[in-house]
């Protein structure tokens, strides 16, 4: 299947005329699923039908296609009425552009299905078939006629040609011959026919035989319902994300069956943490307090809530103002809040949410914000002026008068020094903010200057236009230096990044992009929204981009590639706003929706940066409080671990270092490096203690046995070798590897050694003998790396064929494929616990999977590059990558287990539960428990 390759869900999709064969094809569907069918499975086949699966509300186009990208077959109910109808014209053409024509088959049930005498179809005679289909169909295509069935005001199961053509059609769905599935039919009916005539069993072997029955009948109907509802669920993931996690959860409550519990892991990558609403105060706008703690959102009713940005709880309701809230400022220390409305400027207590002083009363203020220092509160007025205020007084101080039309934006230079302002009039000016006296004129712009804002440096003035462009200005002498020129549209926000090296815009031409600030130059264009872009925000870090849309969602982009990271789905309508939270770790969006969401930003806990190439390996010391990476040259750079502080350099010999890894009790480091040496440094002087000569070729991995006496180390020489750590002497050579040994490892008692090839396999050894053991084929293409589980009993191997792959230890049979990385995959890694895999890849992501279902749980986005290693810390909470993006960074490894991911879904939805016209739709006969339980 071509574009997003998804686990099936579906053995059929049936697409068909709701106007003829409404009735017909409620038929096929449940007879397809009940063909054949063993008494003990619910089903046979999972068969989709819209009305079945969607009920009332069939989740627009997005939900009908995912359906399909889920579903192995394609069912087209042929008559005119379907030749004619668009859905079934949309359908079939996504099927045949998607996916593939050899799973394509016709149901016929009215009008004329033609071919000529080639056997292909006679577009001439045939009036059943959409015209998408043209051109399309070669030779005469997969089809059976069910054209009698419809002339019946009801279908007869019994019906002899209906059991025949529904045999047709099951054949290729089940892959067996027709004539042995109608035996099957027949057999399946024969014993239930010879088991109800069966009647001479004792009572009490009846009473048992009832009791397990309705058991095992019990369990099967919650097992459908479960996988009813998770199929739901994943159709509906793009058009309303909400009811899609609602849906996993409650597929989850019935039976956590495989299919639930995929579609409860889908729901929790979600990011989105609390939804903050009020049914009465529709939410307008929002910002984060300087500490990260606080969120204030306002609403268009005047009304302002402080919550507590972690749990969304409500801390204080401000008092009522009169007209809708135009803006909102936190004072750099957090305690005091502006509030800018169509009448005032309120300046309140965030502490105790009581009334401090009133600004500007009786004037139209579009923006407030305040100077660096806390000192000076500015206002924008809708008369063309902005205002000067002292916040500890609330005494006016300056009127910056000179435009001619509104003041649309204010901005402080970051020594609060020089304040700048944007207009109607299509000028933007700088003030001294000490006199209030103007400085410059910044003329260029041929239509309103919408937005304004300095570089974090202080040097560089930017602003945005509506026409079209953005431009950038000398901050001290206000002399134009840029014109950032390439939106189609009116630009409606500019703001730079934390290092002043890039300027993001943001228009209506339904893009954002990527500046070079120094010379102006574009970088990237940030294209995926279908509407207008409202707003932009950098991270703390300045690598990822966060916008708004009006299309209803947000989204974060890589700030260096341009690439979409992801889509923040679930707002109704517009998103109006969009700021990240000052550690980076949380995103606000507010809506024309009435609410606003707080969303995990998927960002590290920790960046190394600083390093003068690739980083290709990261390792933890044993204690936890350190990290060494490599980064291709002559160096290993020791790290703190908590504060992210260099520690120290180890350097010393003539090659690259491949590799490094510390011995169990931590005071010796070991490098694998490309001039065919190992070298054993001290870990705290970084002394070379002695060297291991042999190889003769790169080596590429290195690791010490658990006791620590042997280290074992492997080579593009195609040989993996043991040494015996204390006097460096080699003890043997594991040969057998074709190509070369990328990786070495040793199993947790250090009886095992297991080594990961370029030759497609890996391989595992007795540690004392050399002799091998297993070899593991089944990669497709070279091996990266090898690890055994904390317990011993499973190997891990990643590949350059994109999956990483479980094994038997013992046996070396295979246990599970990790598929969903989409290039190579460099590094595998085990948590302490056994419970978590972690892989690296070149698609820029690590991913997190239970190690027992081999599911995804998580993906690590954040790294420009190619992601080349991944290990766990010793106490399992953190997870290091390493990168050729030139960092290492940290992560939370936590990952919540069902009933914790239930849970946080709840909290985020504020524990809703289904509507009426939900539950309707979605629920029918199942018990009215709600998903979620009252707080």
């Amino acid at each position: 299947m071509r574009g997003e390759i998804q686990e099936p869900q579906f053995d059929a999709f049936l697409s068909y005329s709701h106007a003829l064969d409404g009735m017909l094809a409620p038929a096929v569907q449940n007879e397809l699923q009940r063909f054949a069918k063993p008494w003990y499975r619910p089903r046979a086949l999972r068969v989709f039908r819209d009305e079945a699966v969607m009920g009332a509300n069939p989740g627009l186009w997005p939900a009908i296609e995912r359906a399909m990208r889920s579903s192995r077959w394609f069912i087209l109910m042929a008559s005119p009425e379907a030749a004619k109808s668009k859905w079934v014209a949309q359908e079939t053409d996504f099927w045949m552009r998607e996916c593939s024509p050899e799973t394509f088959l016709i149901a016929l049930t009215d009008g004329t299905l033609a071919f000529d005498e080639r056997g292909n179809i006679d577009w001439s005679s045939t009036d059943s078939l959409p015209d998408v289909l043209r051109d399309r169909l070669h030779g005469e295509p997969r089809w059976v006629d069910l054209r009698r069935l419809n002339k019946t005001e009801r279908v007869n199961r019994d019906d002899p040609r209906f059991r025949e053509g529904i045999a047709d059609l099951a054949a290729p769905l089940r892959g067996v011959d027709k004539d042995q599935l109608i035996g099957e039919h027949i057999r399946q009916h024969r014993k239930i026919m010879r088991a109800a005539r069966i009647g001479t069993a004792t009572l009490t072997v009846l009473l048992i035989s009832a009791l397990v029955a309705a058991g095992l009948a019990y369990v099967q109907t919650k097992t459908a319902q479960s996988r009813q509802l998770a199929a739901n669920s994943n159709a509906l993931f793009d058009a309303d994300p909400d009811l899609a996690s609602l849906l996993a959860v409650q597929a989850h409550n019935t039976h956590p069956s495989t299919e639930a519990t995929t579609s409860l892991y889908s729901a929790d990558s979600l990011l989105l943490r609390k939804q903050l609403s009020d049914p009465t105060n529709p939410v307008s706008s929002l910002v984060f307090s300087p500490d990260g703690r606080t969120v204030a959102t306002a609403s268009d009713g005047g009304i302002v809530q402080l919550r507590e940005a972690e749990s969304g709880q409500l801390l204080h309701t401000l008092a009522e103002h009169t007209g809708p809230v135009s803006s909102l400022a936190f004072s750099p220390n957090g305690e005091t809040i502006a509030i800018a409305t169509s009448r005032a400027v309120q300046l309140q207590e965030t502490k105790s949410g009581g009334h401090r002083r009133t600004l500007a009363d009786g004037r139209g203020s579009s923006e407030v914000v305040f100077s660096p220092d806390g000192r000076t509160v500015a206002i924008a007025d809708s008369d063309g002026t902005a205002q000067l205020w002292e916040a500890s007084s609330g005494r006016p101080l300056h009127t910056l008068t000179g435009h001619t039309g509104p003041v649309s934006s204010l901005a402080f230079s970051p020594n609060g020094e020089t304040i700048a302002t944007a207009g109607g009039d299509g000028t933007a000016r700088l003030w001294e903010v000490g006199s209030g006296r103007p400085l410059h004129i910044l003329t260029g712009h041929t239509g309103r200057v919408s937005s304004v804002a300095f570089s974090p440096d202080g040097r560089t003035v930017a602003t945005a236009g509506y026409d079209g462009t953005a431009r950038l200005w000398e901050a001290s002498s206000g002399q134009p230096r840029e014109t950032l020129t390439g939106h189609t549209g009116s630009v409606l926000s500019v703001l730079f990044s934390p290092d002043s090296g890039t300027v993001a815009t943001a228009s209506d031409d339904g893009t954002a992009r990527l500046w070079e600030a120094s010379s102006g130059q574009p970088r990237e264009t940030l294209t995926g929204h279908t509407d207008w872009v409202l707003s932009v925000a950098f991270s703390p870090d300045g690598e990822t981009v966060a916008t708004a849309s009006r299309d209803g969602s947000a989204r974060l982009w890589n700030a260096k590639s341009g690439g979409q990271r992801r889509t923040l789905a679930g707002h109704t309508a517009q998103v109006d706003s969009v700021a990240f939270s000052p550690d980076g770790r949380t995103v606000a969006t507010a809506s024309d929706d009435g609410t606003a969401r707080l969303w995990d930003s998927g960002q590290p806990r920790r960046t190394f940066t600083g390093q003068t190439g690739s980083v290709g390996s990261v390792v933890f010391s044993p204690d936890g409080k350190a990290v060494a990476t490599a980064n291709g040259g002559l160096t290993v750079q020791m790290w703190d671990a908590a504060s992210g502080q260099p520690l120290r350099a180890l350097t010393d010999g003539t090659g690259s270092v491949d590799s490094a890894v510390f011995s169990l009790d931590g005071r010796t480091v070991a490098t694998a490096s490309d001039d065919k040496i190992v070298r054993l440094r001290d870990a705290g002087s970084g002394r070379t203690r002695r060297t291991l000569v042999g190889h003769t070729g790169s080596v590429l991995s290195v690791a010490f046995s658990p006791d620590g006496s042997t280290i074992a180390t492997a080579s593009d020489d195609k040989t993996a070798r043991l040494w015996d750590a204390e006097s460096g002497h080699p003890l043997r050579t594991l040969t057998g590897h074709t190509g070369w040994v990328n990786s070495v490892t040793f199993s947790p008692d250090g009886r095992t050694v297991a080594t990961a090839g370029g030759d497609r396999t890996a391989r595992s050894w007795d540690a004392e003998s050399g002799q091998p053991l297993q070899t593991l084929p089944g990669h497709a293409e070279s091996v990266n790396s090898v690890v055994f589980s904390p317990d011993g009993d499973a190997i891990a191997t990643a590949s350059d064929d994109g999956t990483a792959r479980l094994w038997d230890a013992e046996s070396g049979q295979p246990l599970q494929t990790l598929t969903g990385h989409t290039s190579r995959v460099n590094s595998v890694a085990f948590s302490p616990d056994g419970e978590t895999i972690a892989t690296a890849s070149n698609d820029q992501t690590a991913r997190l999977w239970d190690a027992e279902s081999g599911r995804a749980r998580r993906t690590l986005t954040g790294h420009t590059a190619s992601v080349n290693s991944v290990t766990f810390s010793p106490d399992g909470s953190t997870i290091a990558t390493a990168s050729n993006d030139r960092t290492a960074r940290l992560w939370d490894a936590s990952l919540p287990d069902e009933a914790g991911i239930k849970a946080r879904i709840c909290s985020a939805l504020n524990q809703r539960n289904f509507t009426p016209e939900e539950r309707s739709s979605y629920l029918q006969g199942l018990p009215t428990t709600p998903a979620c339980p009252d707080p």
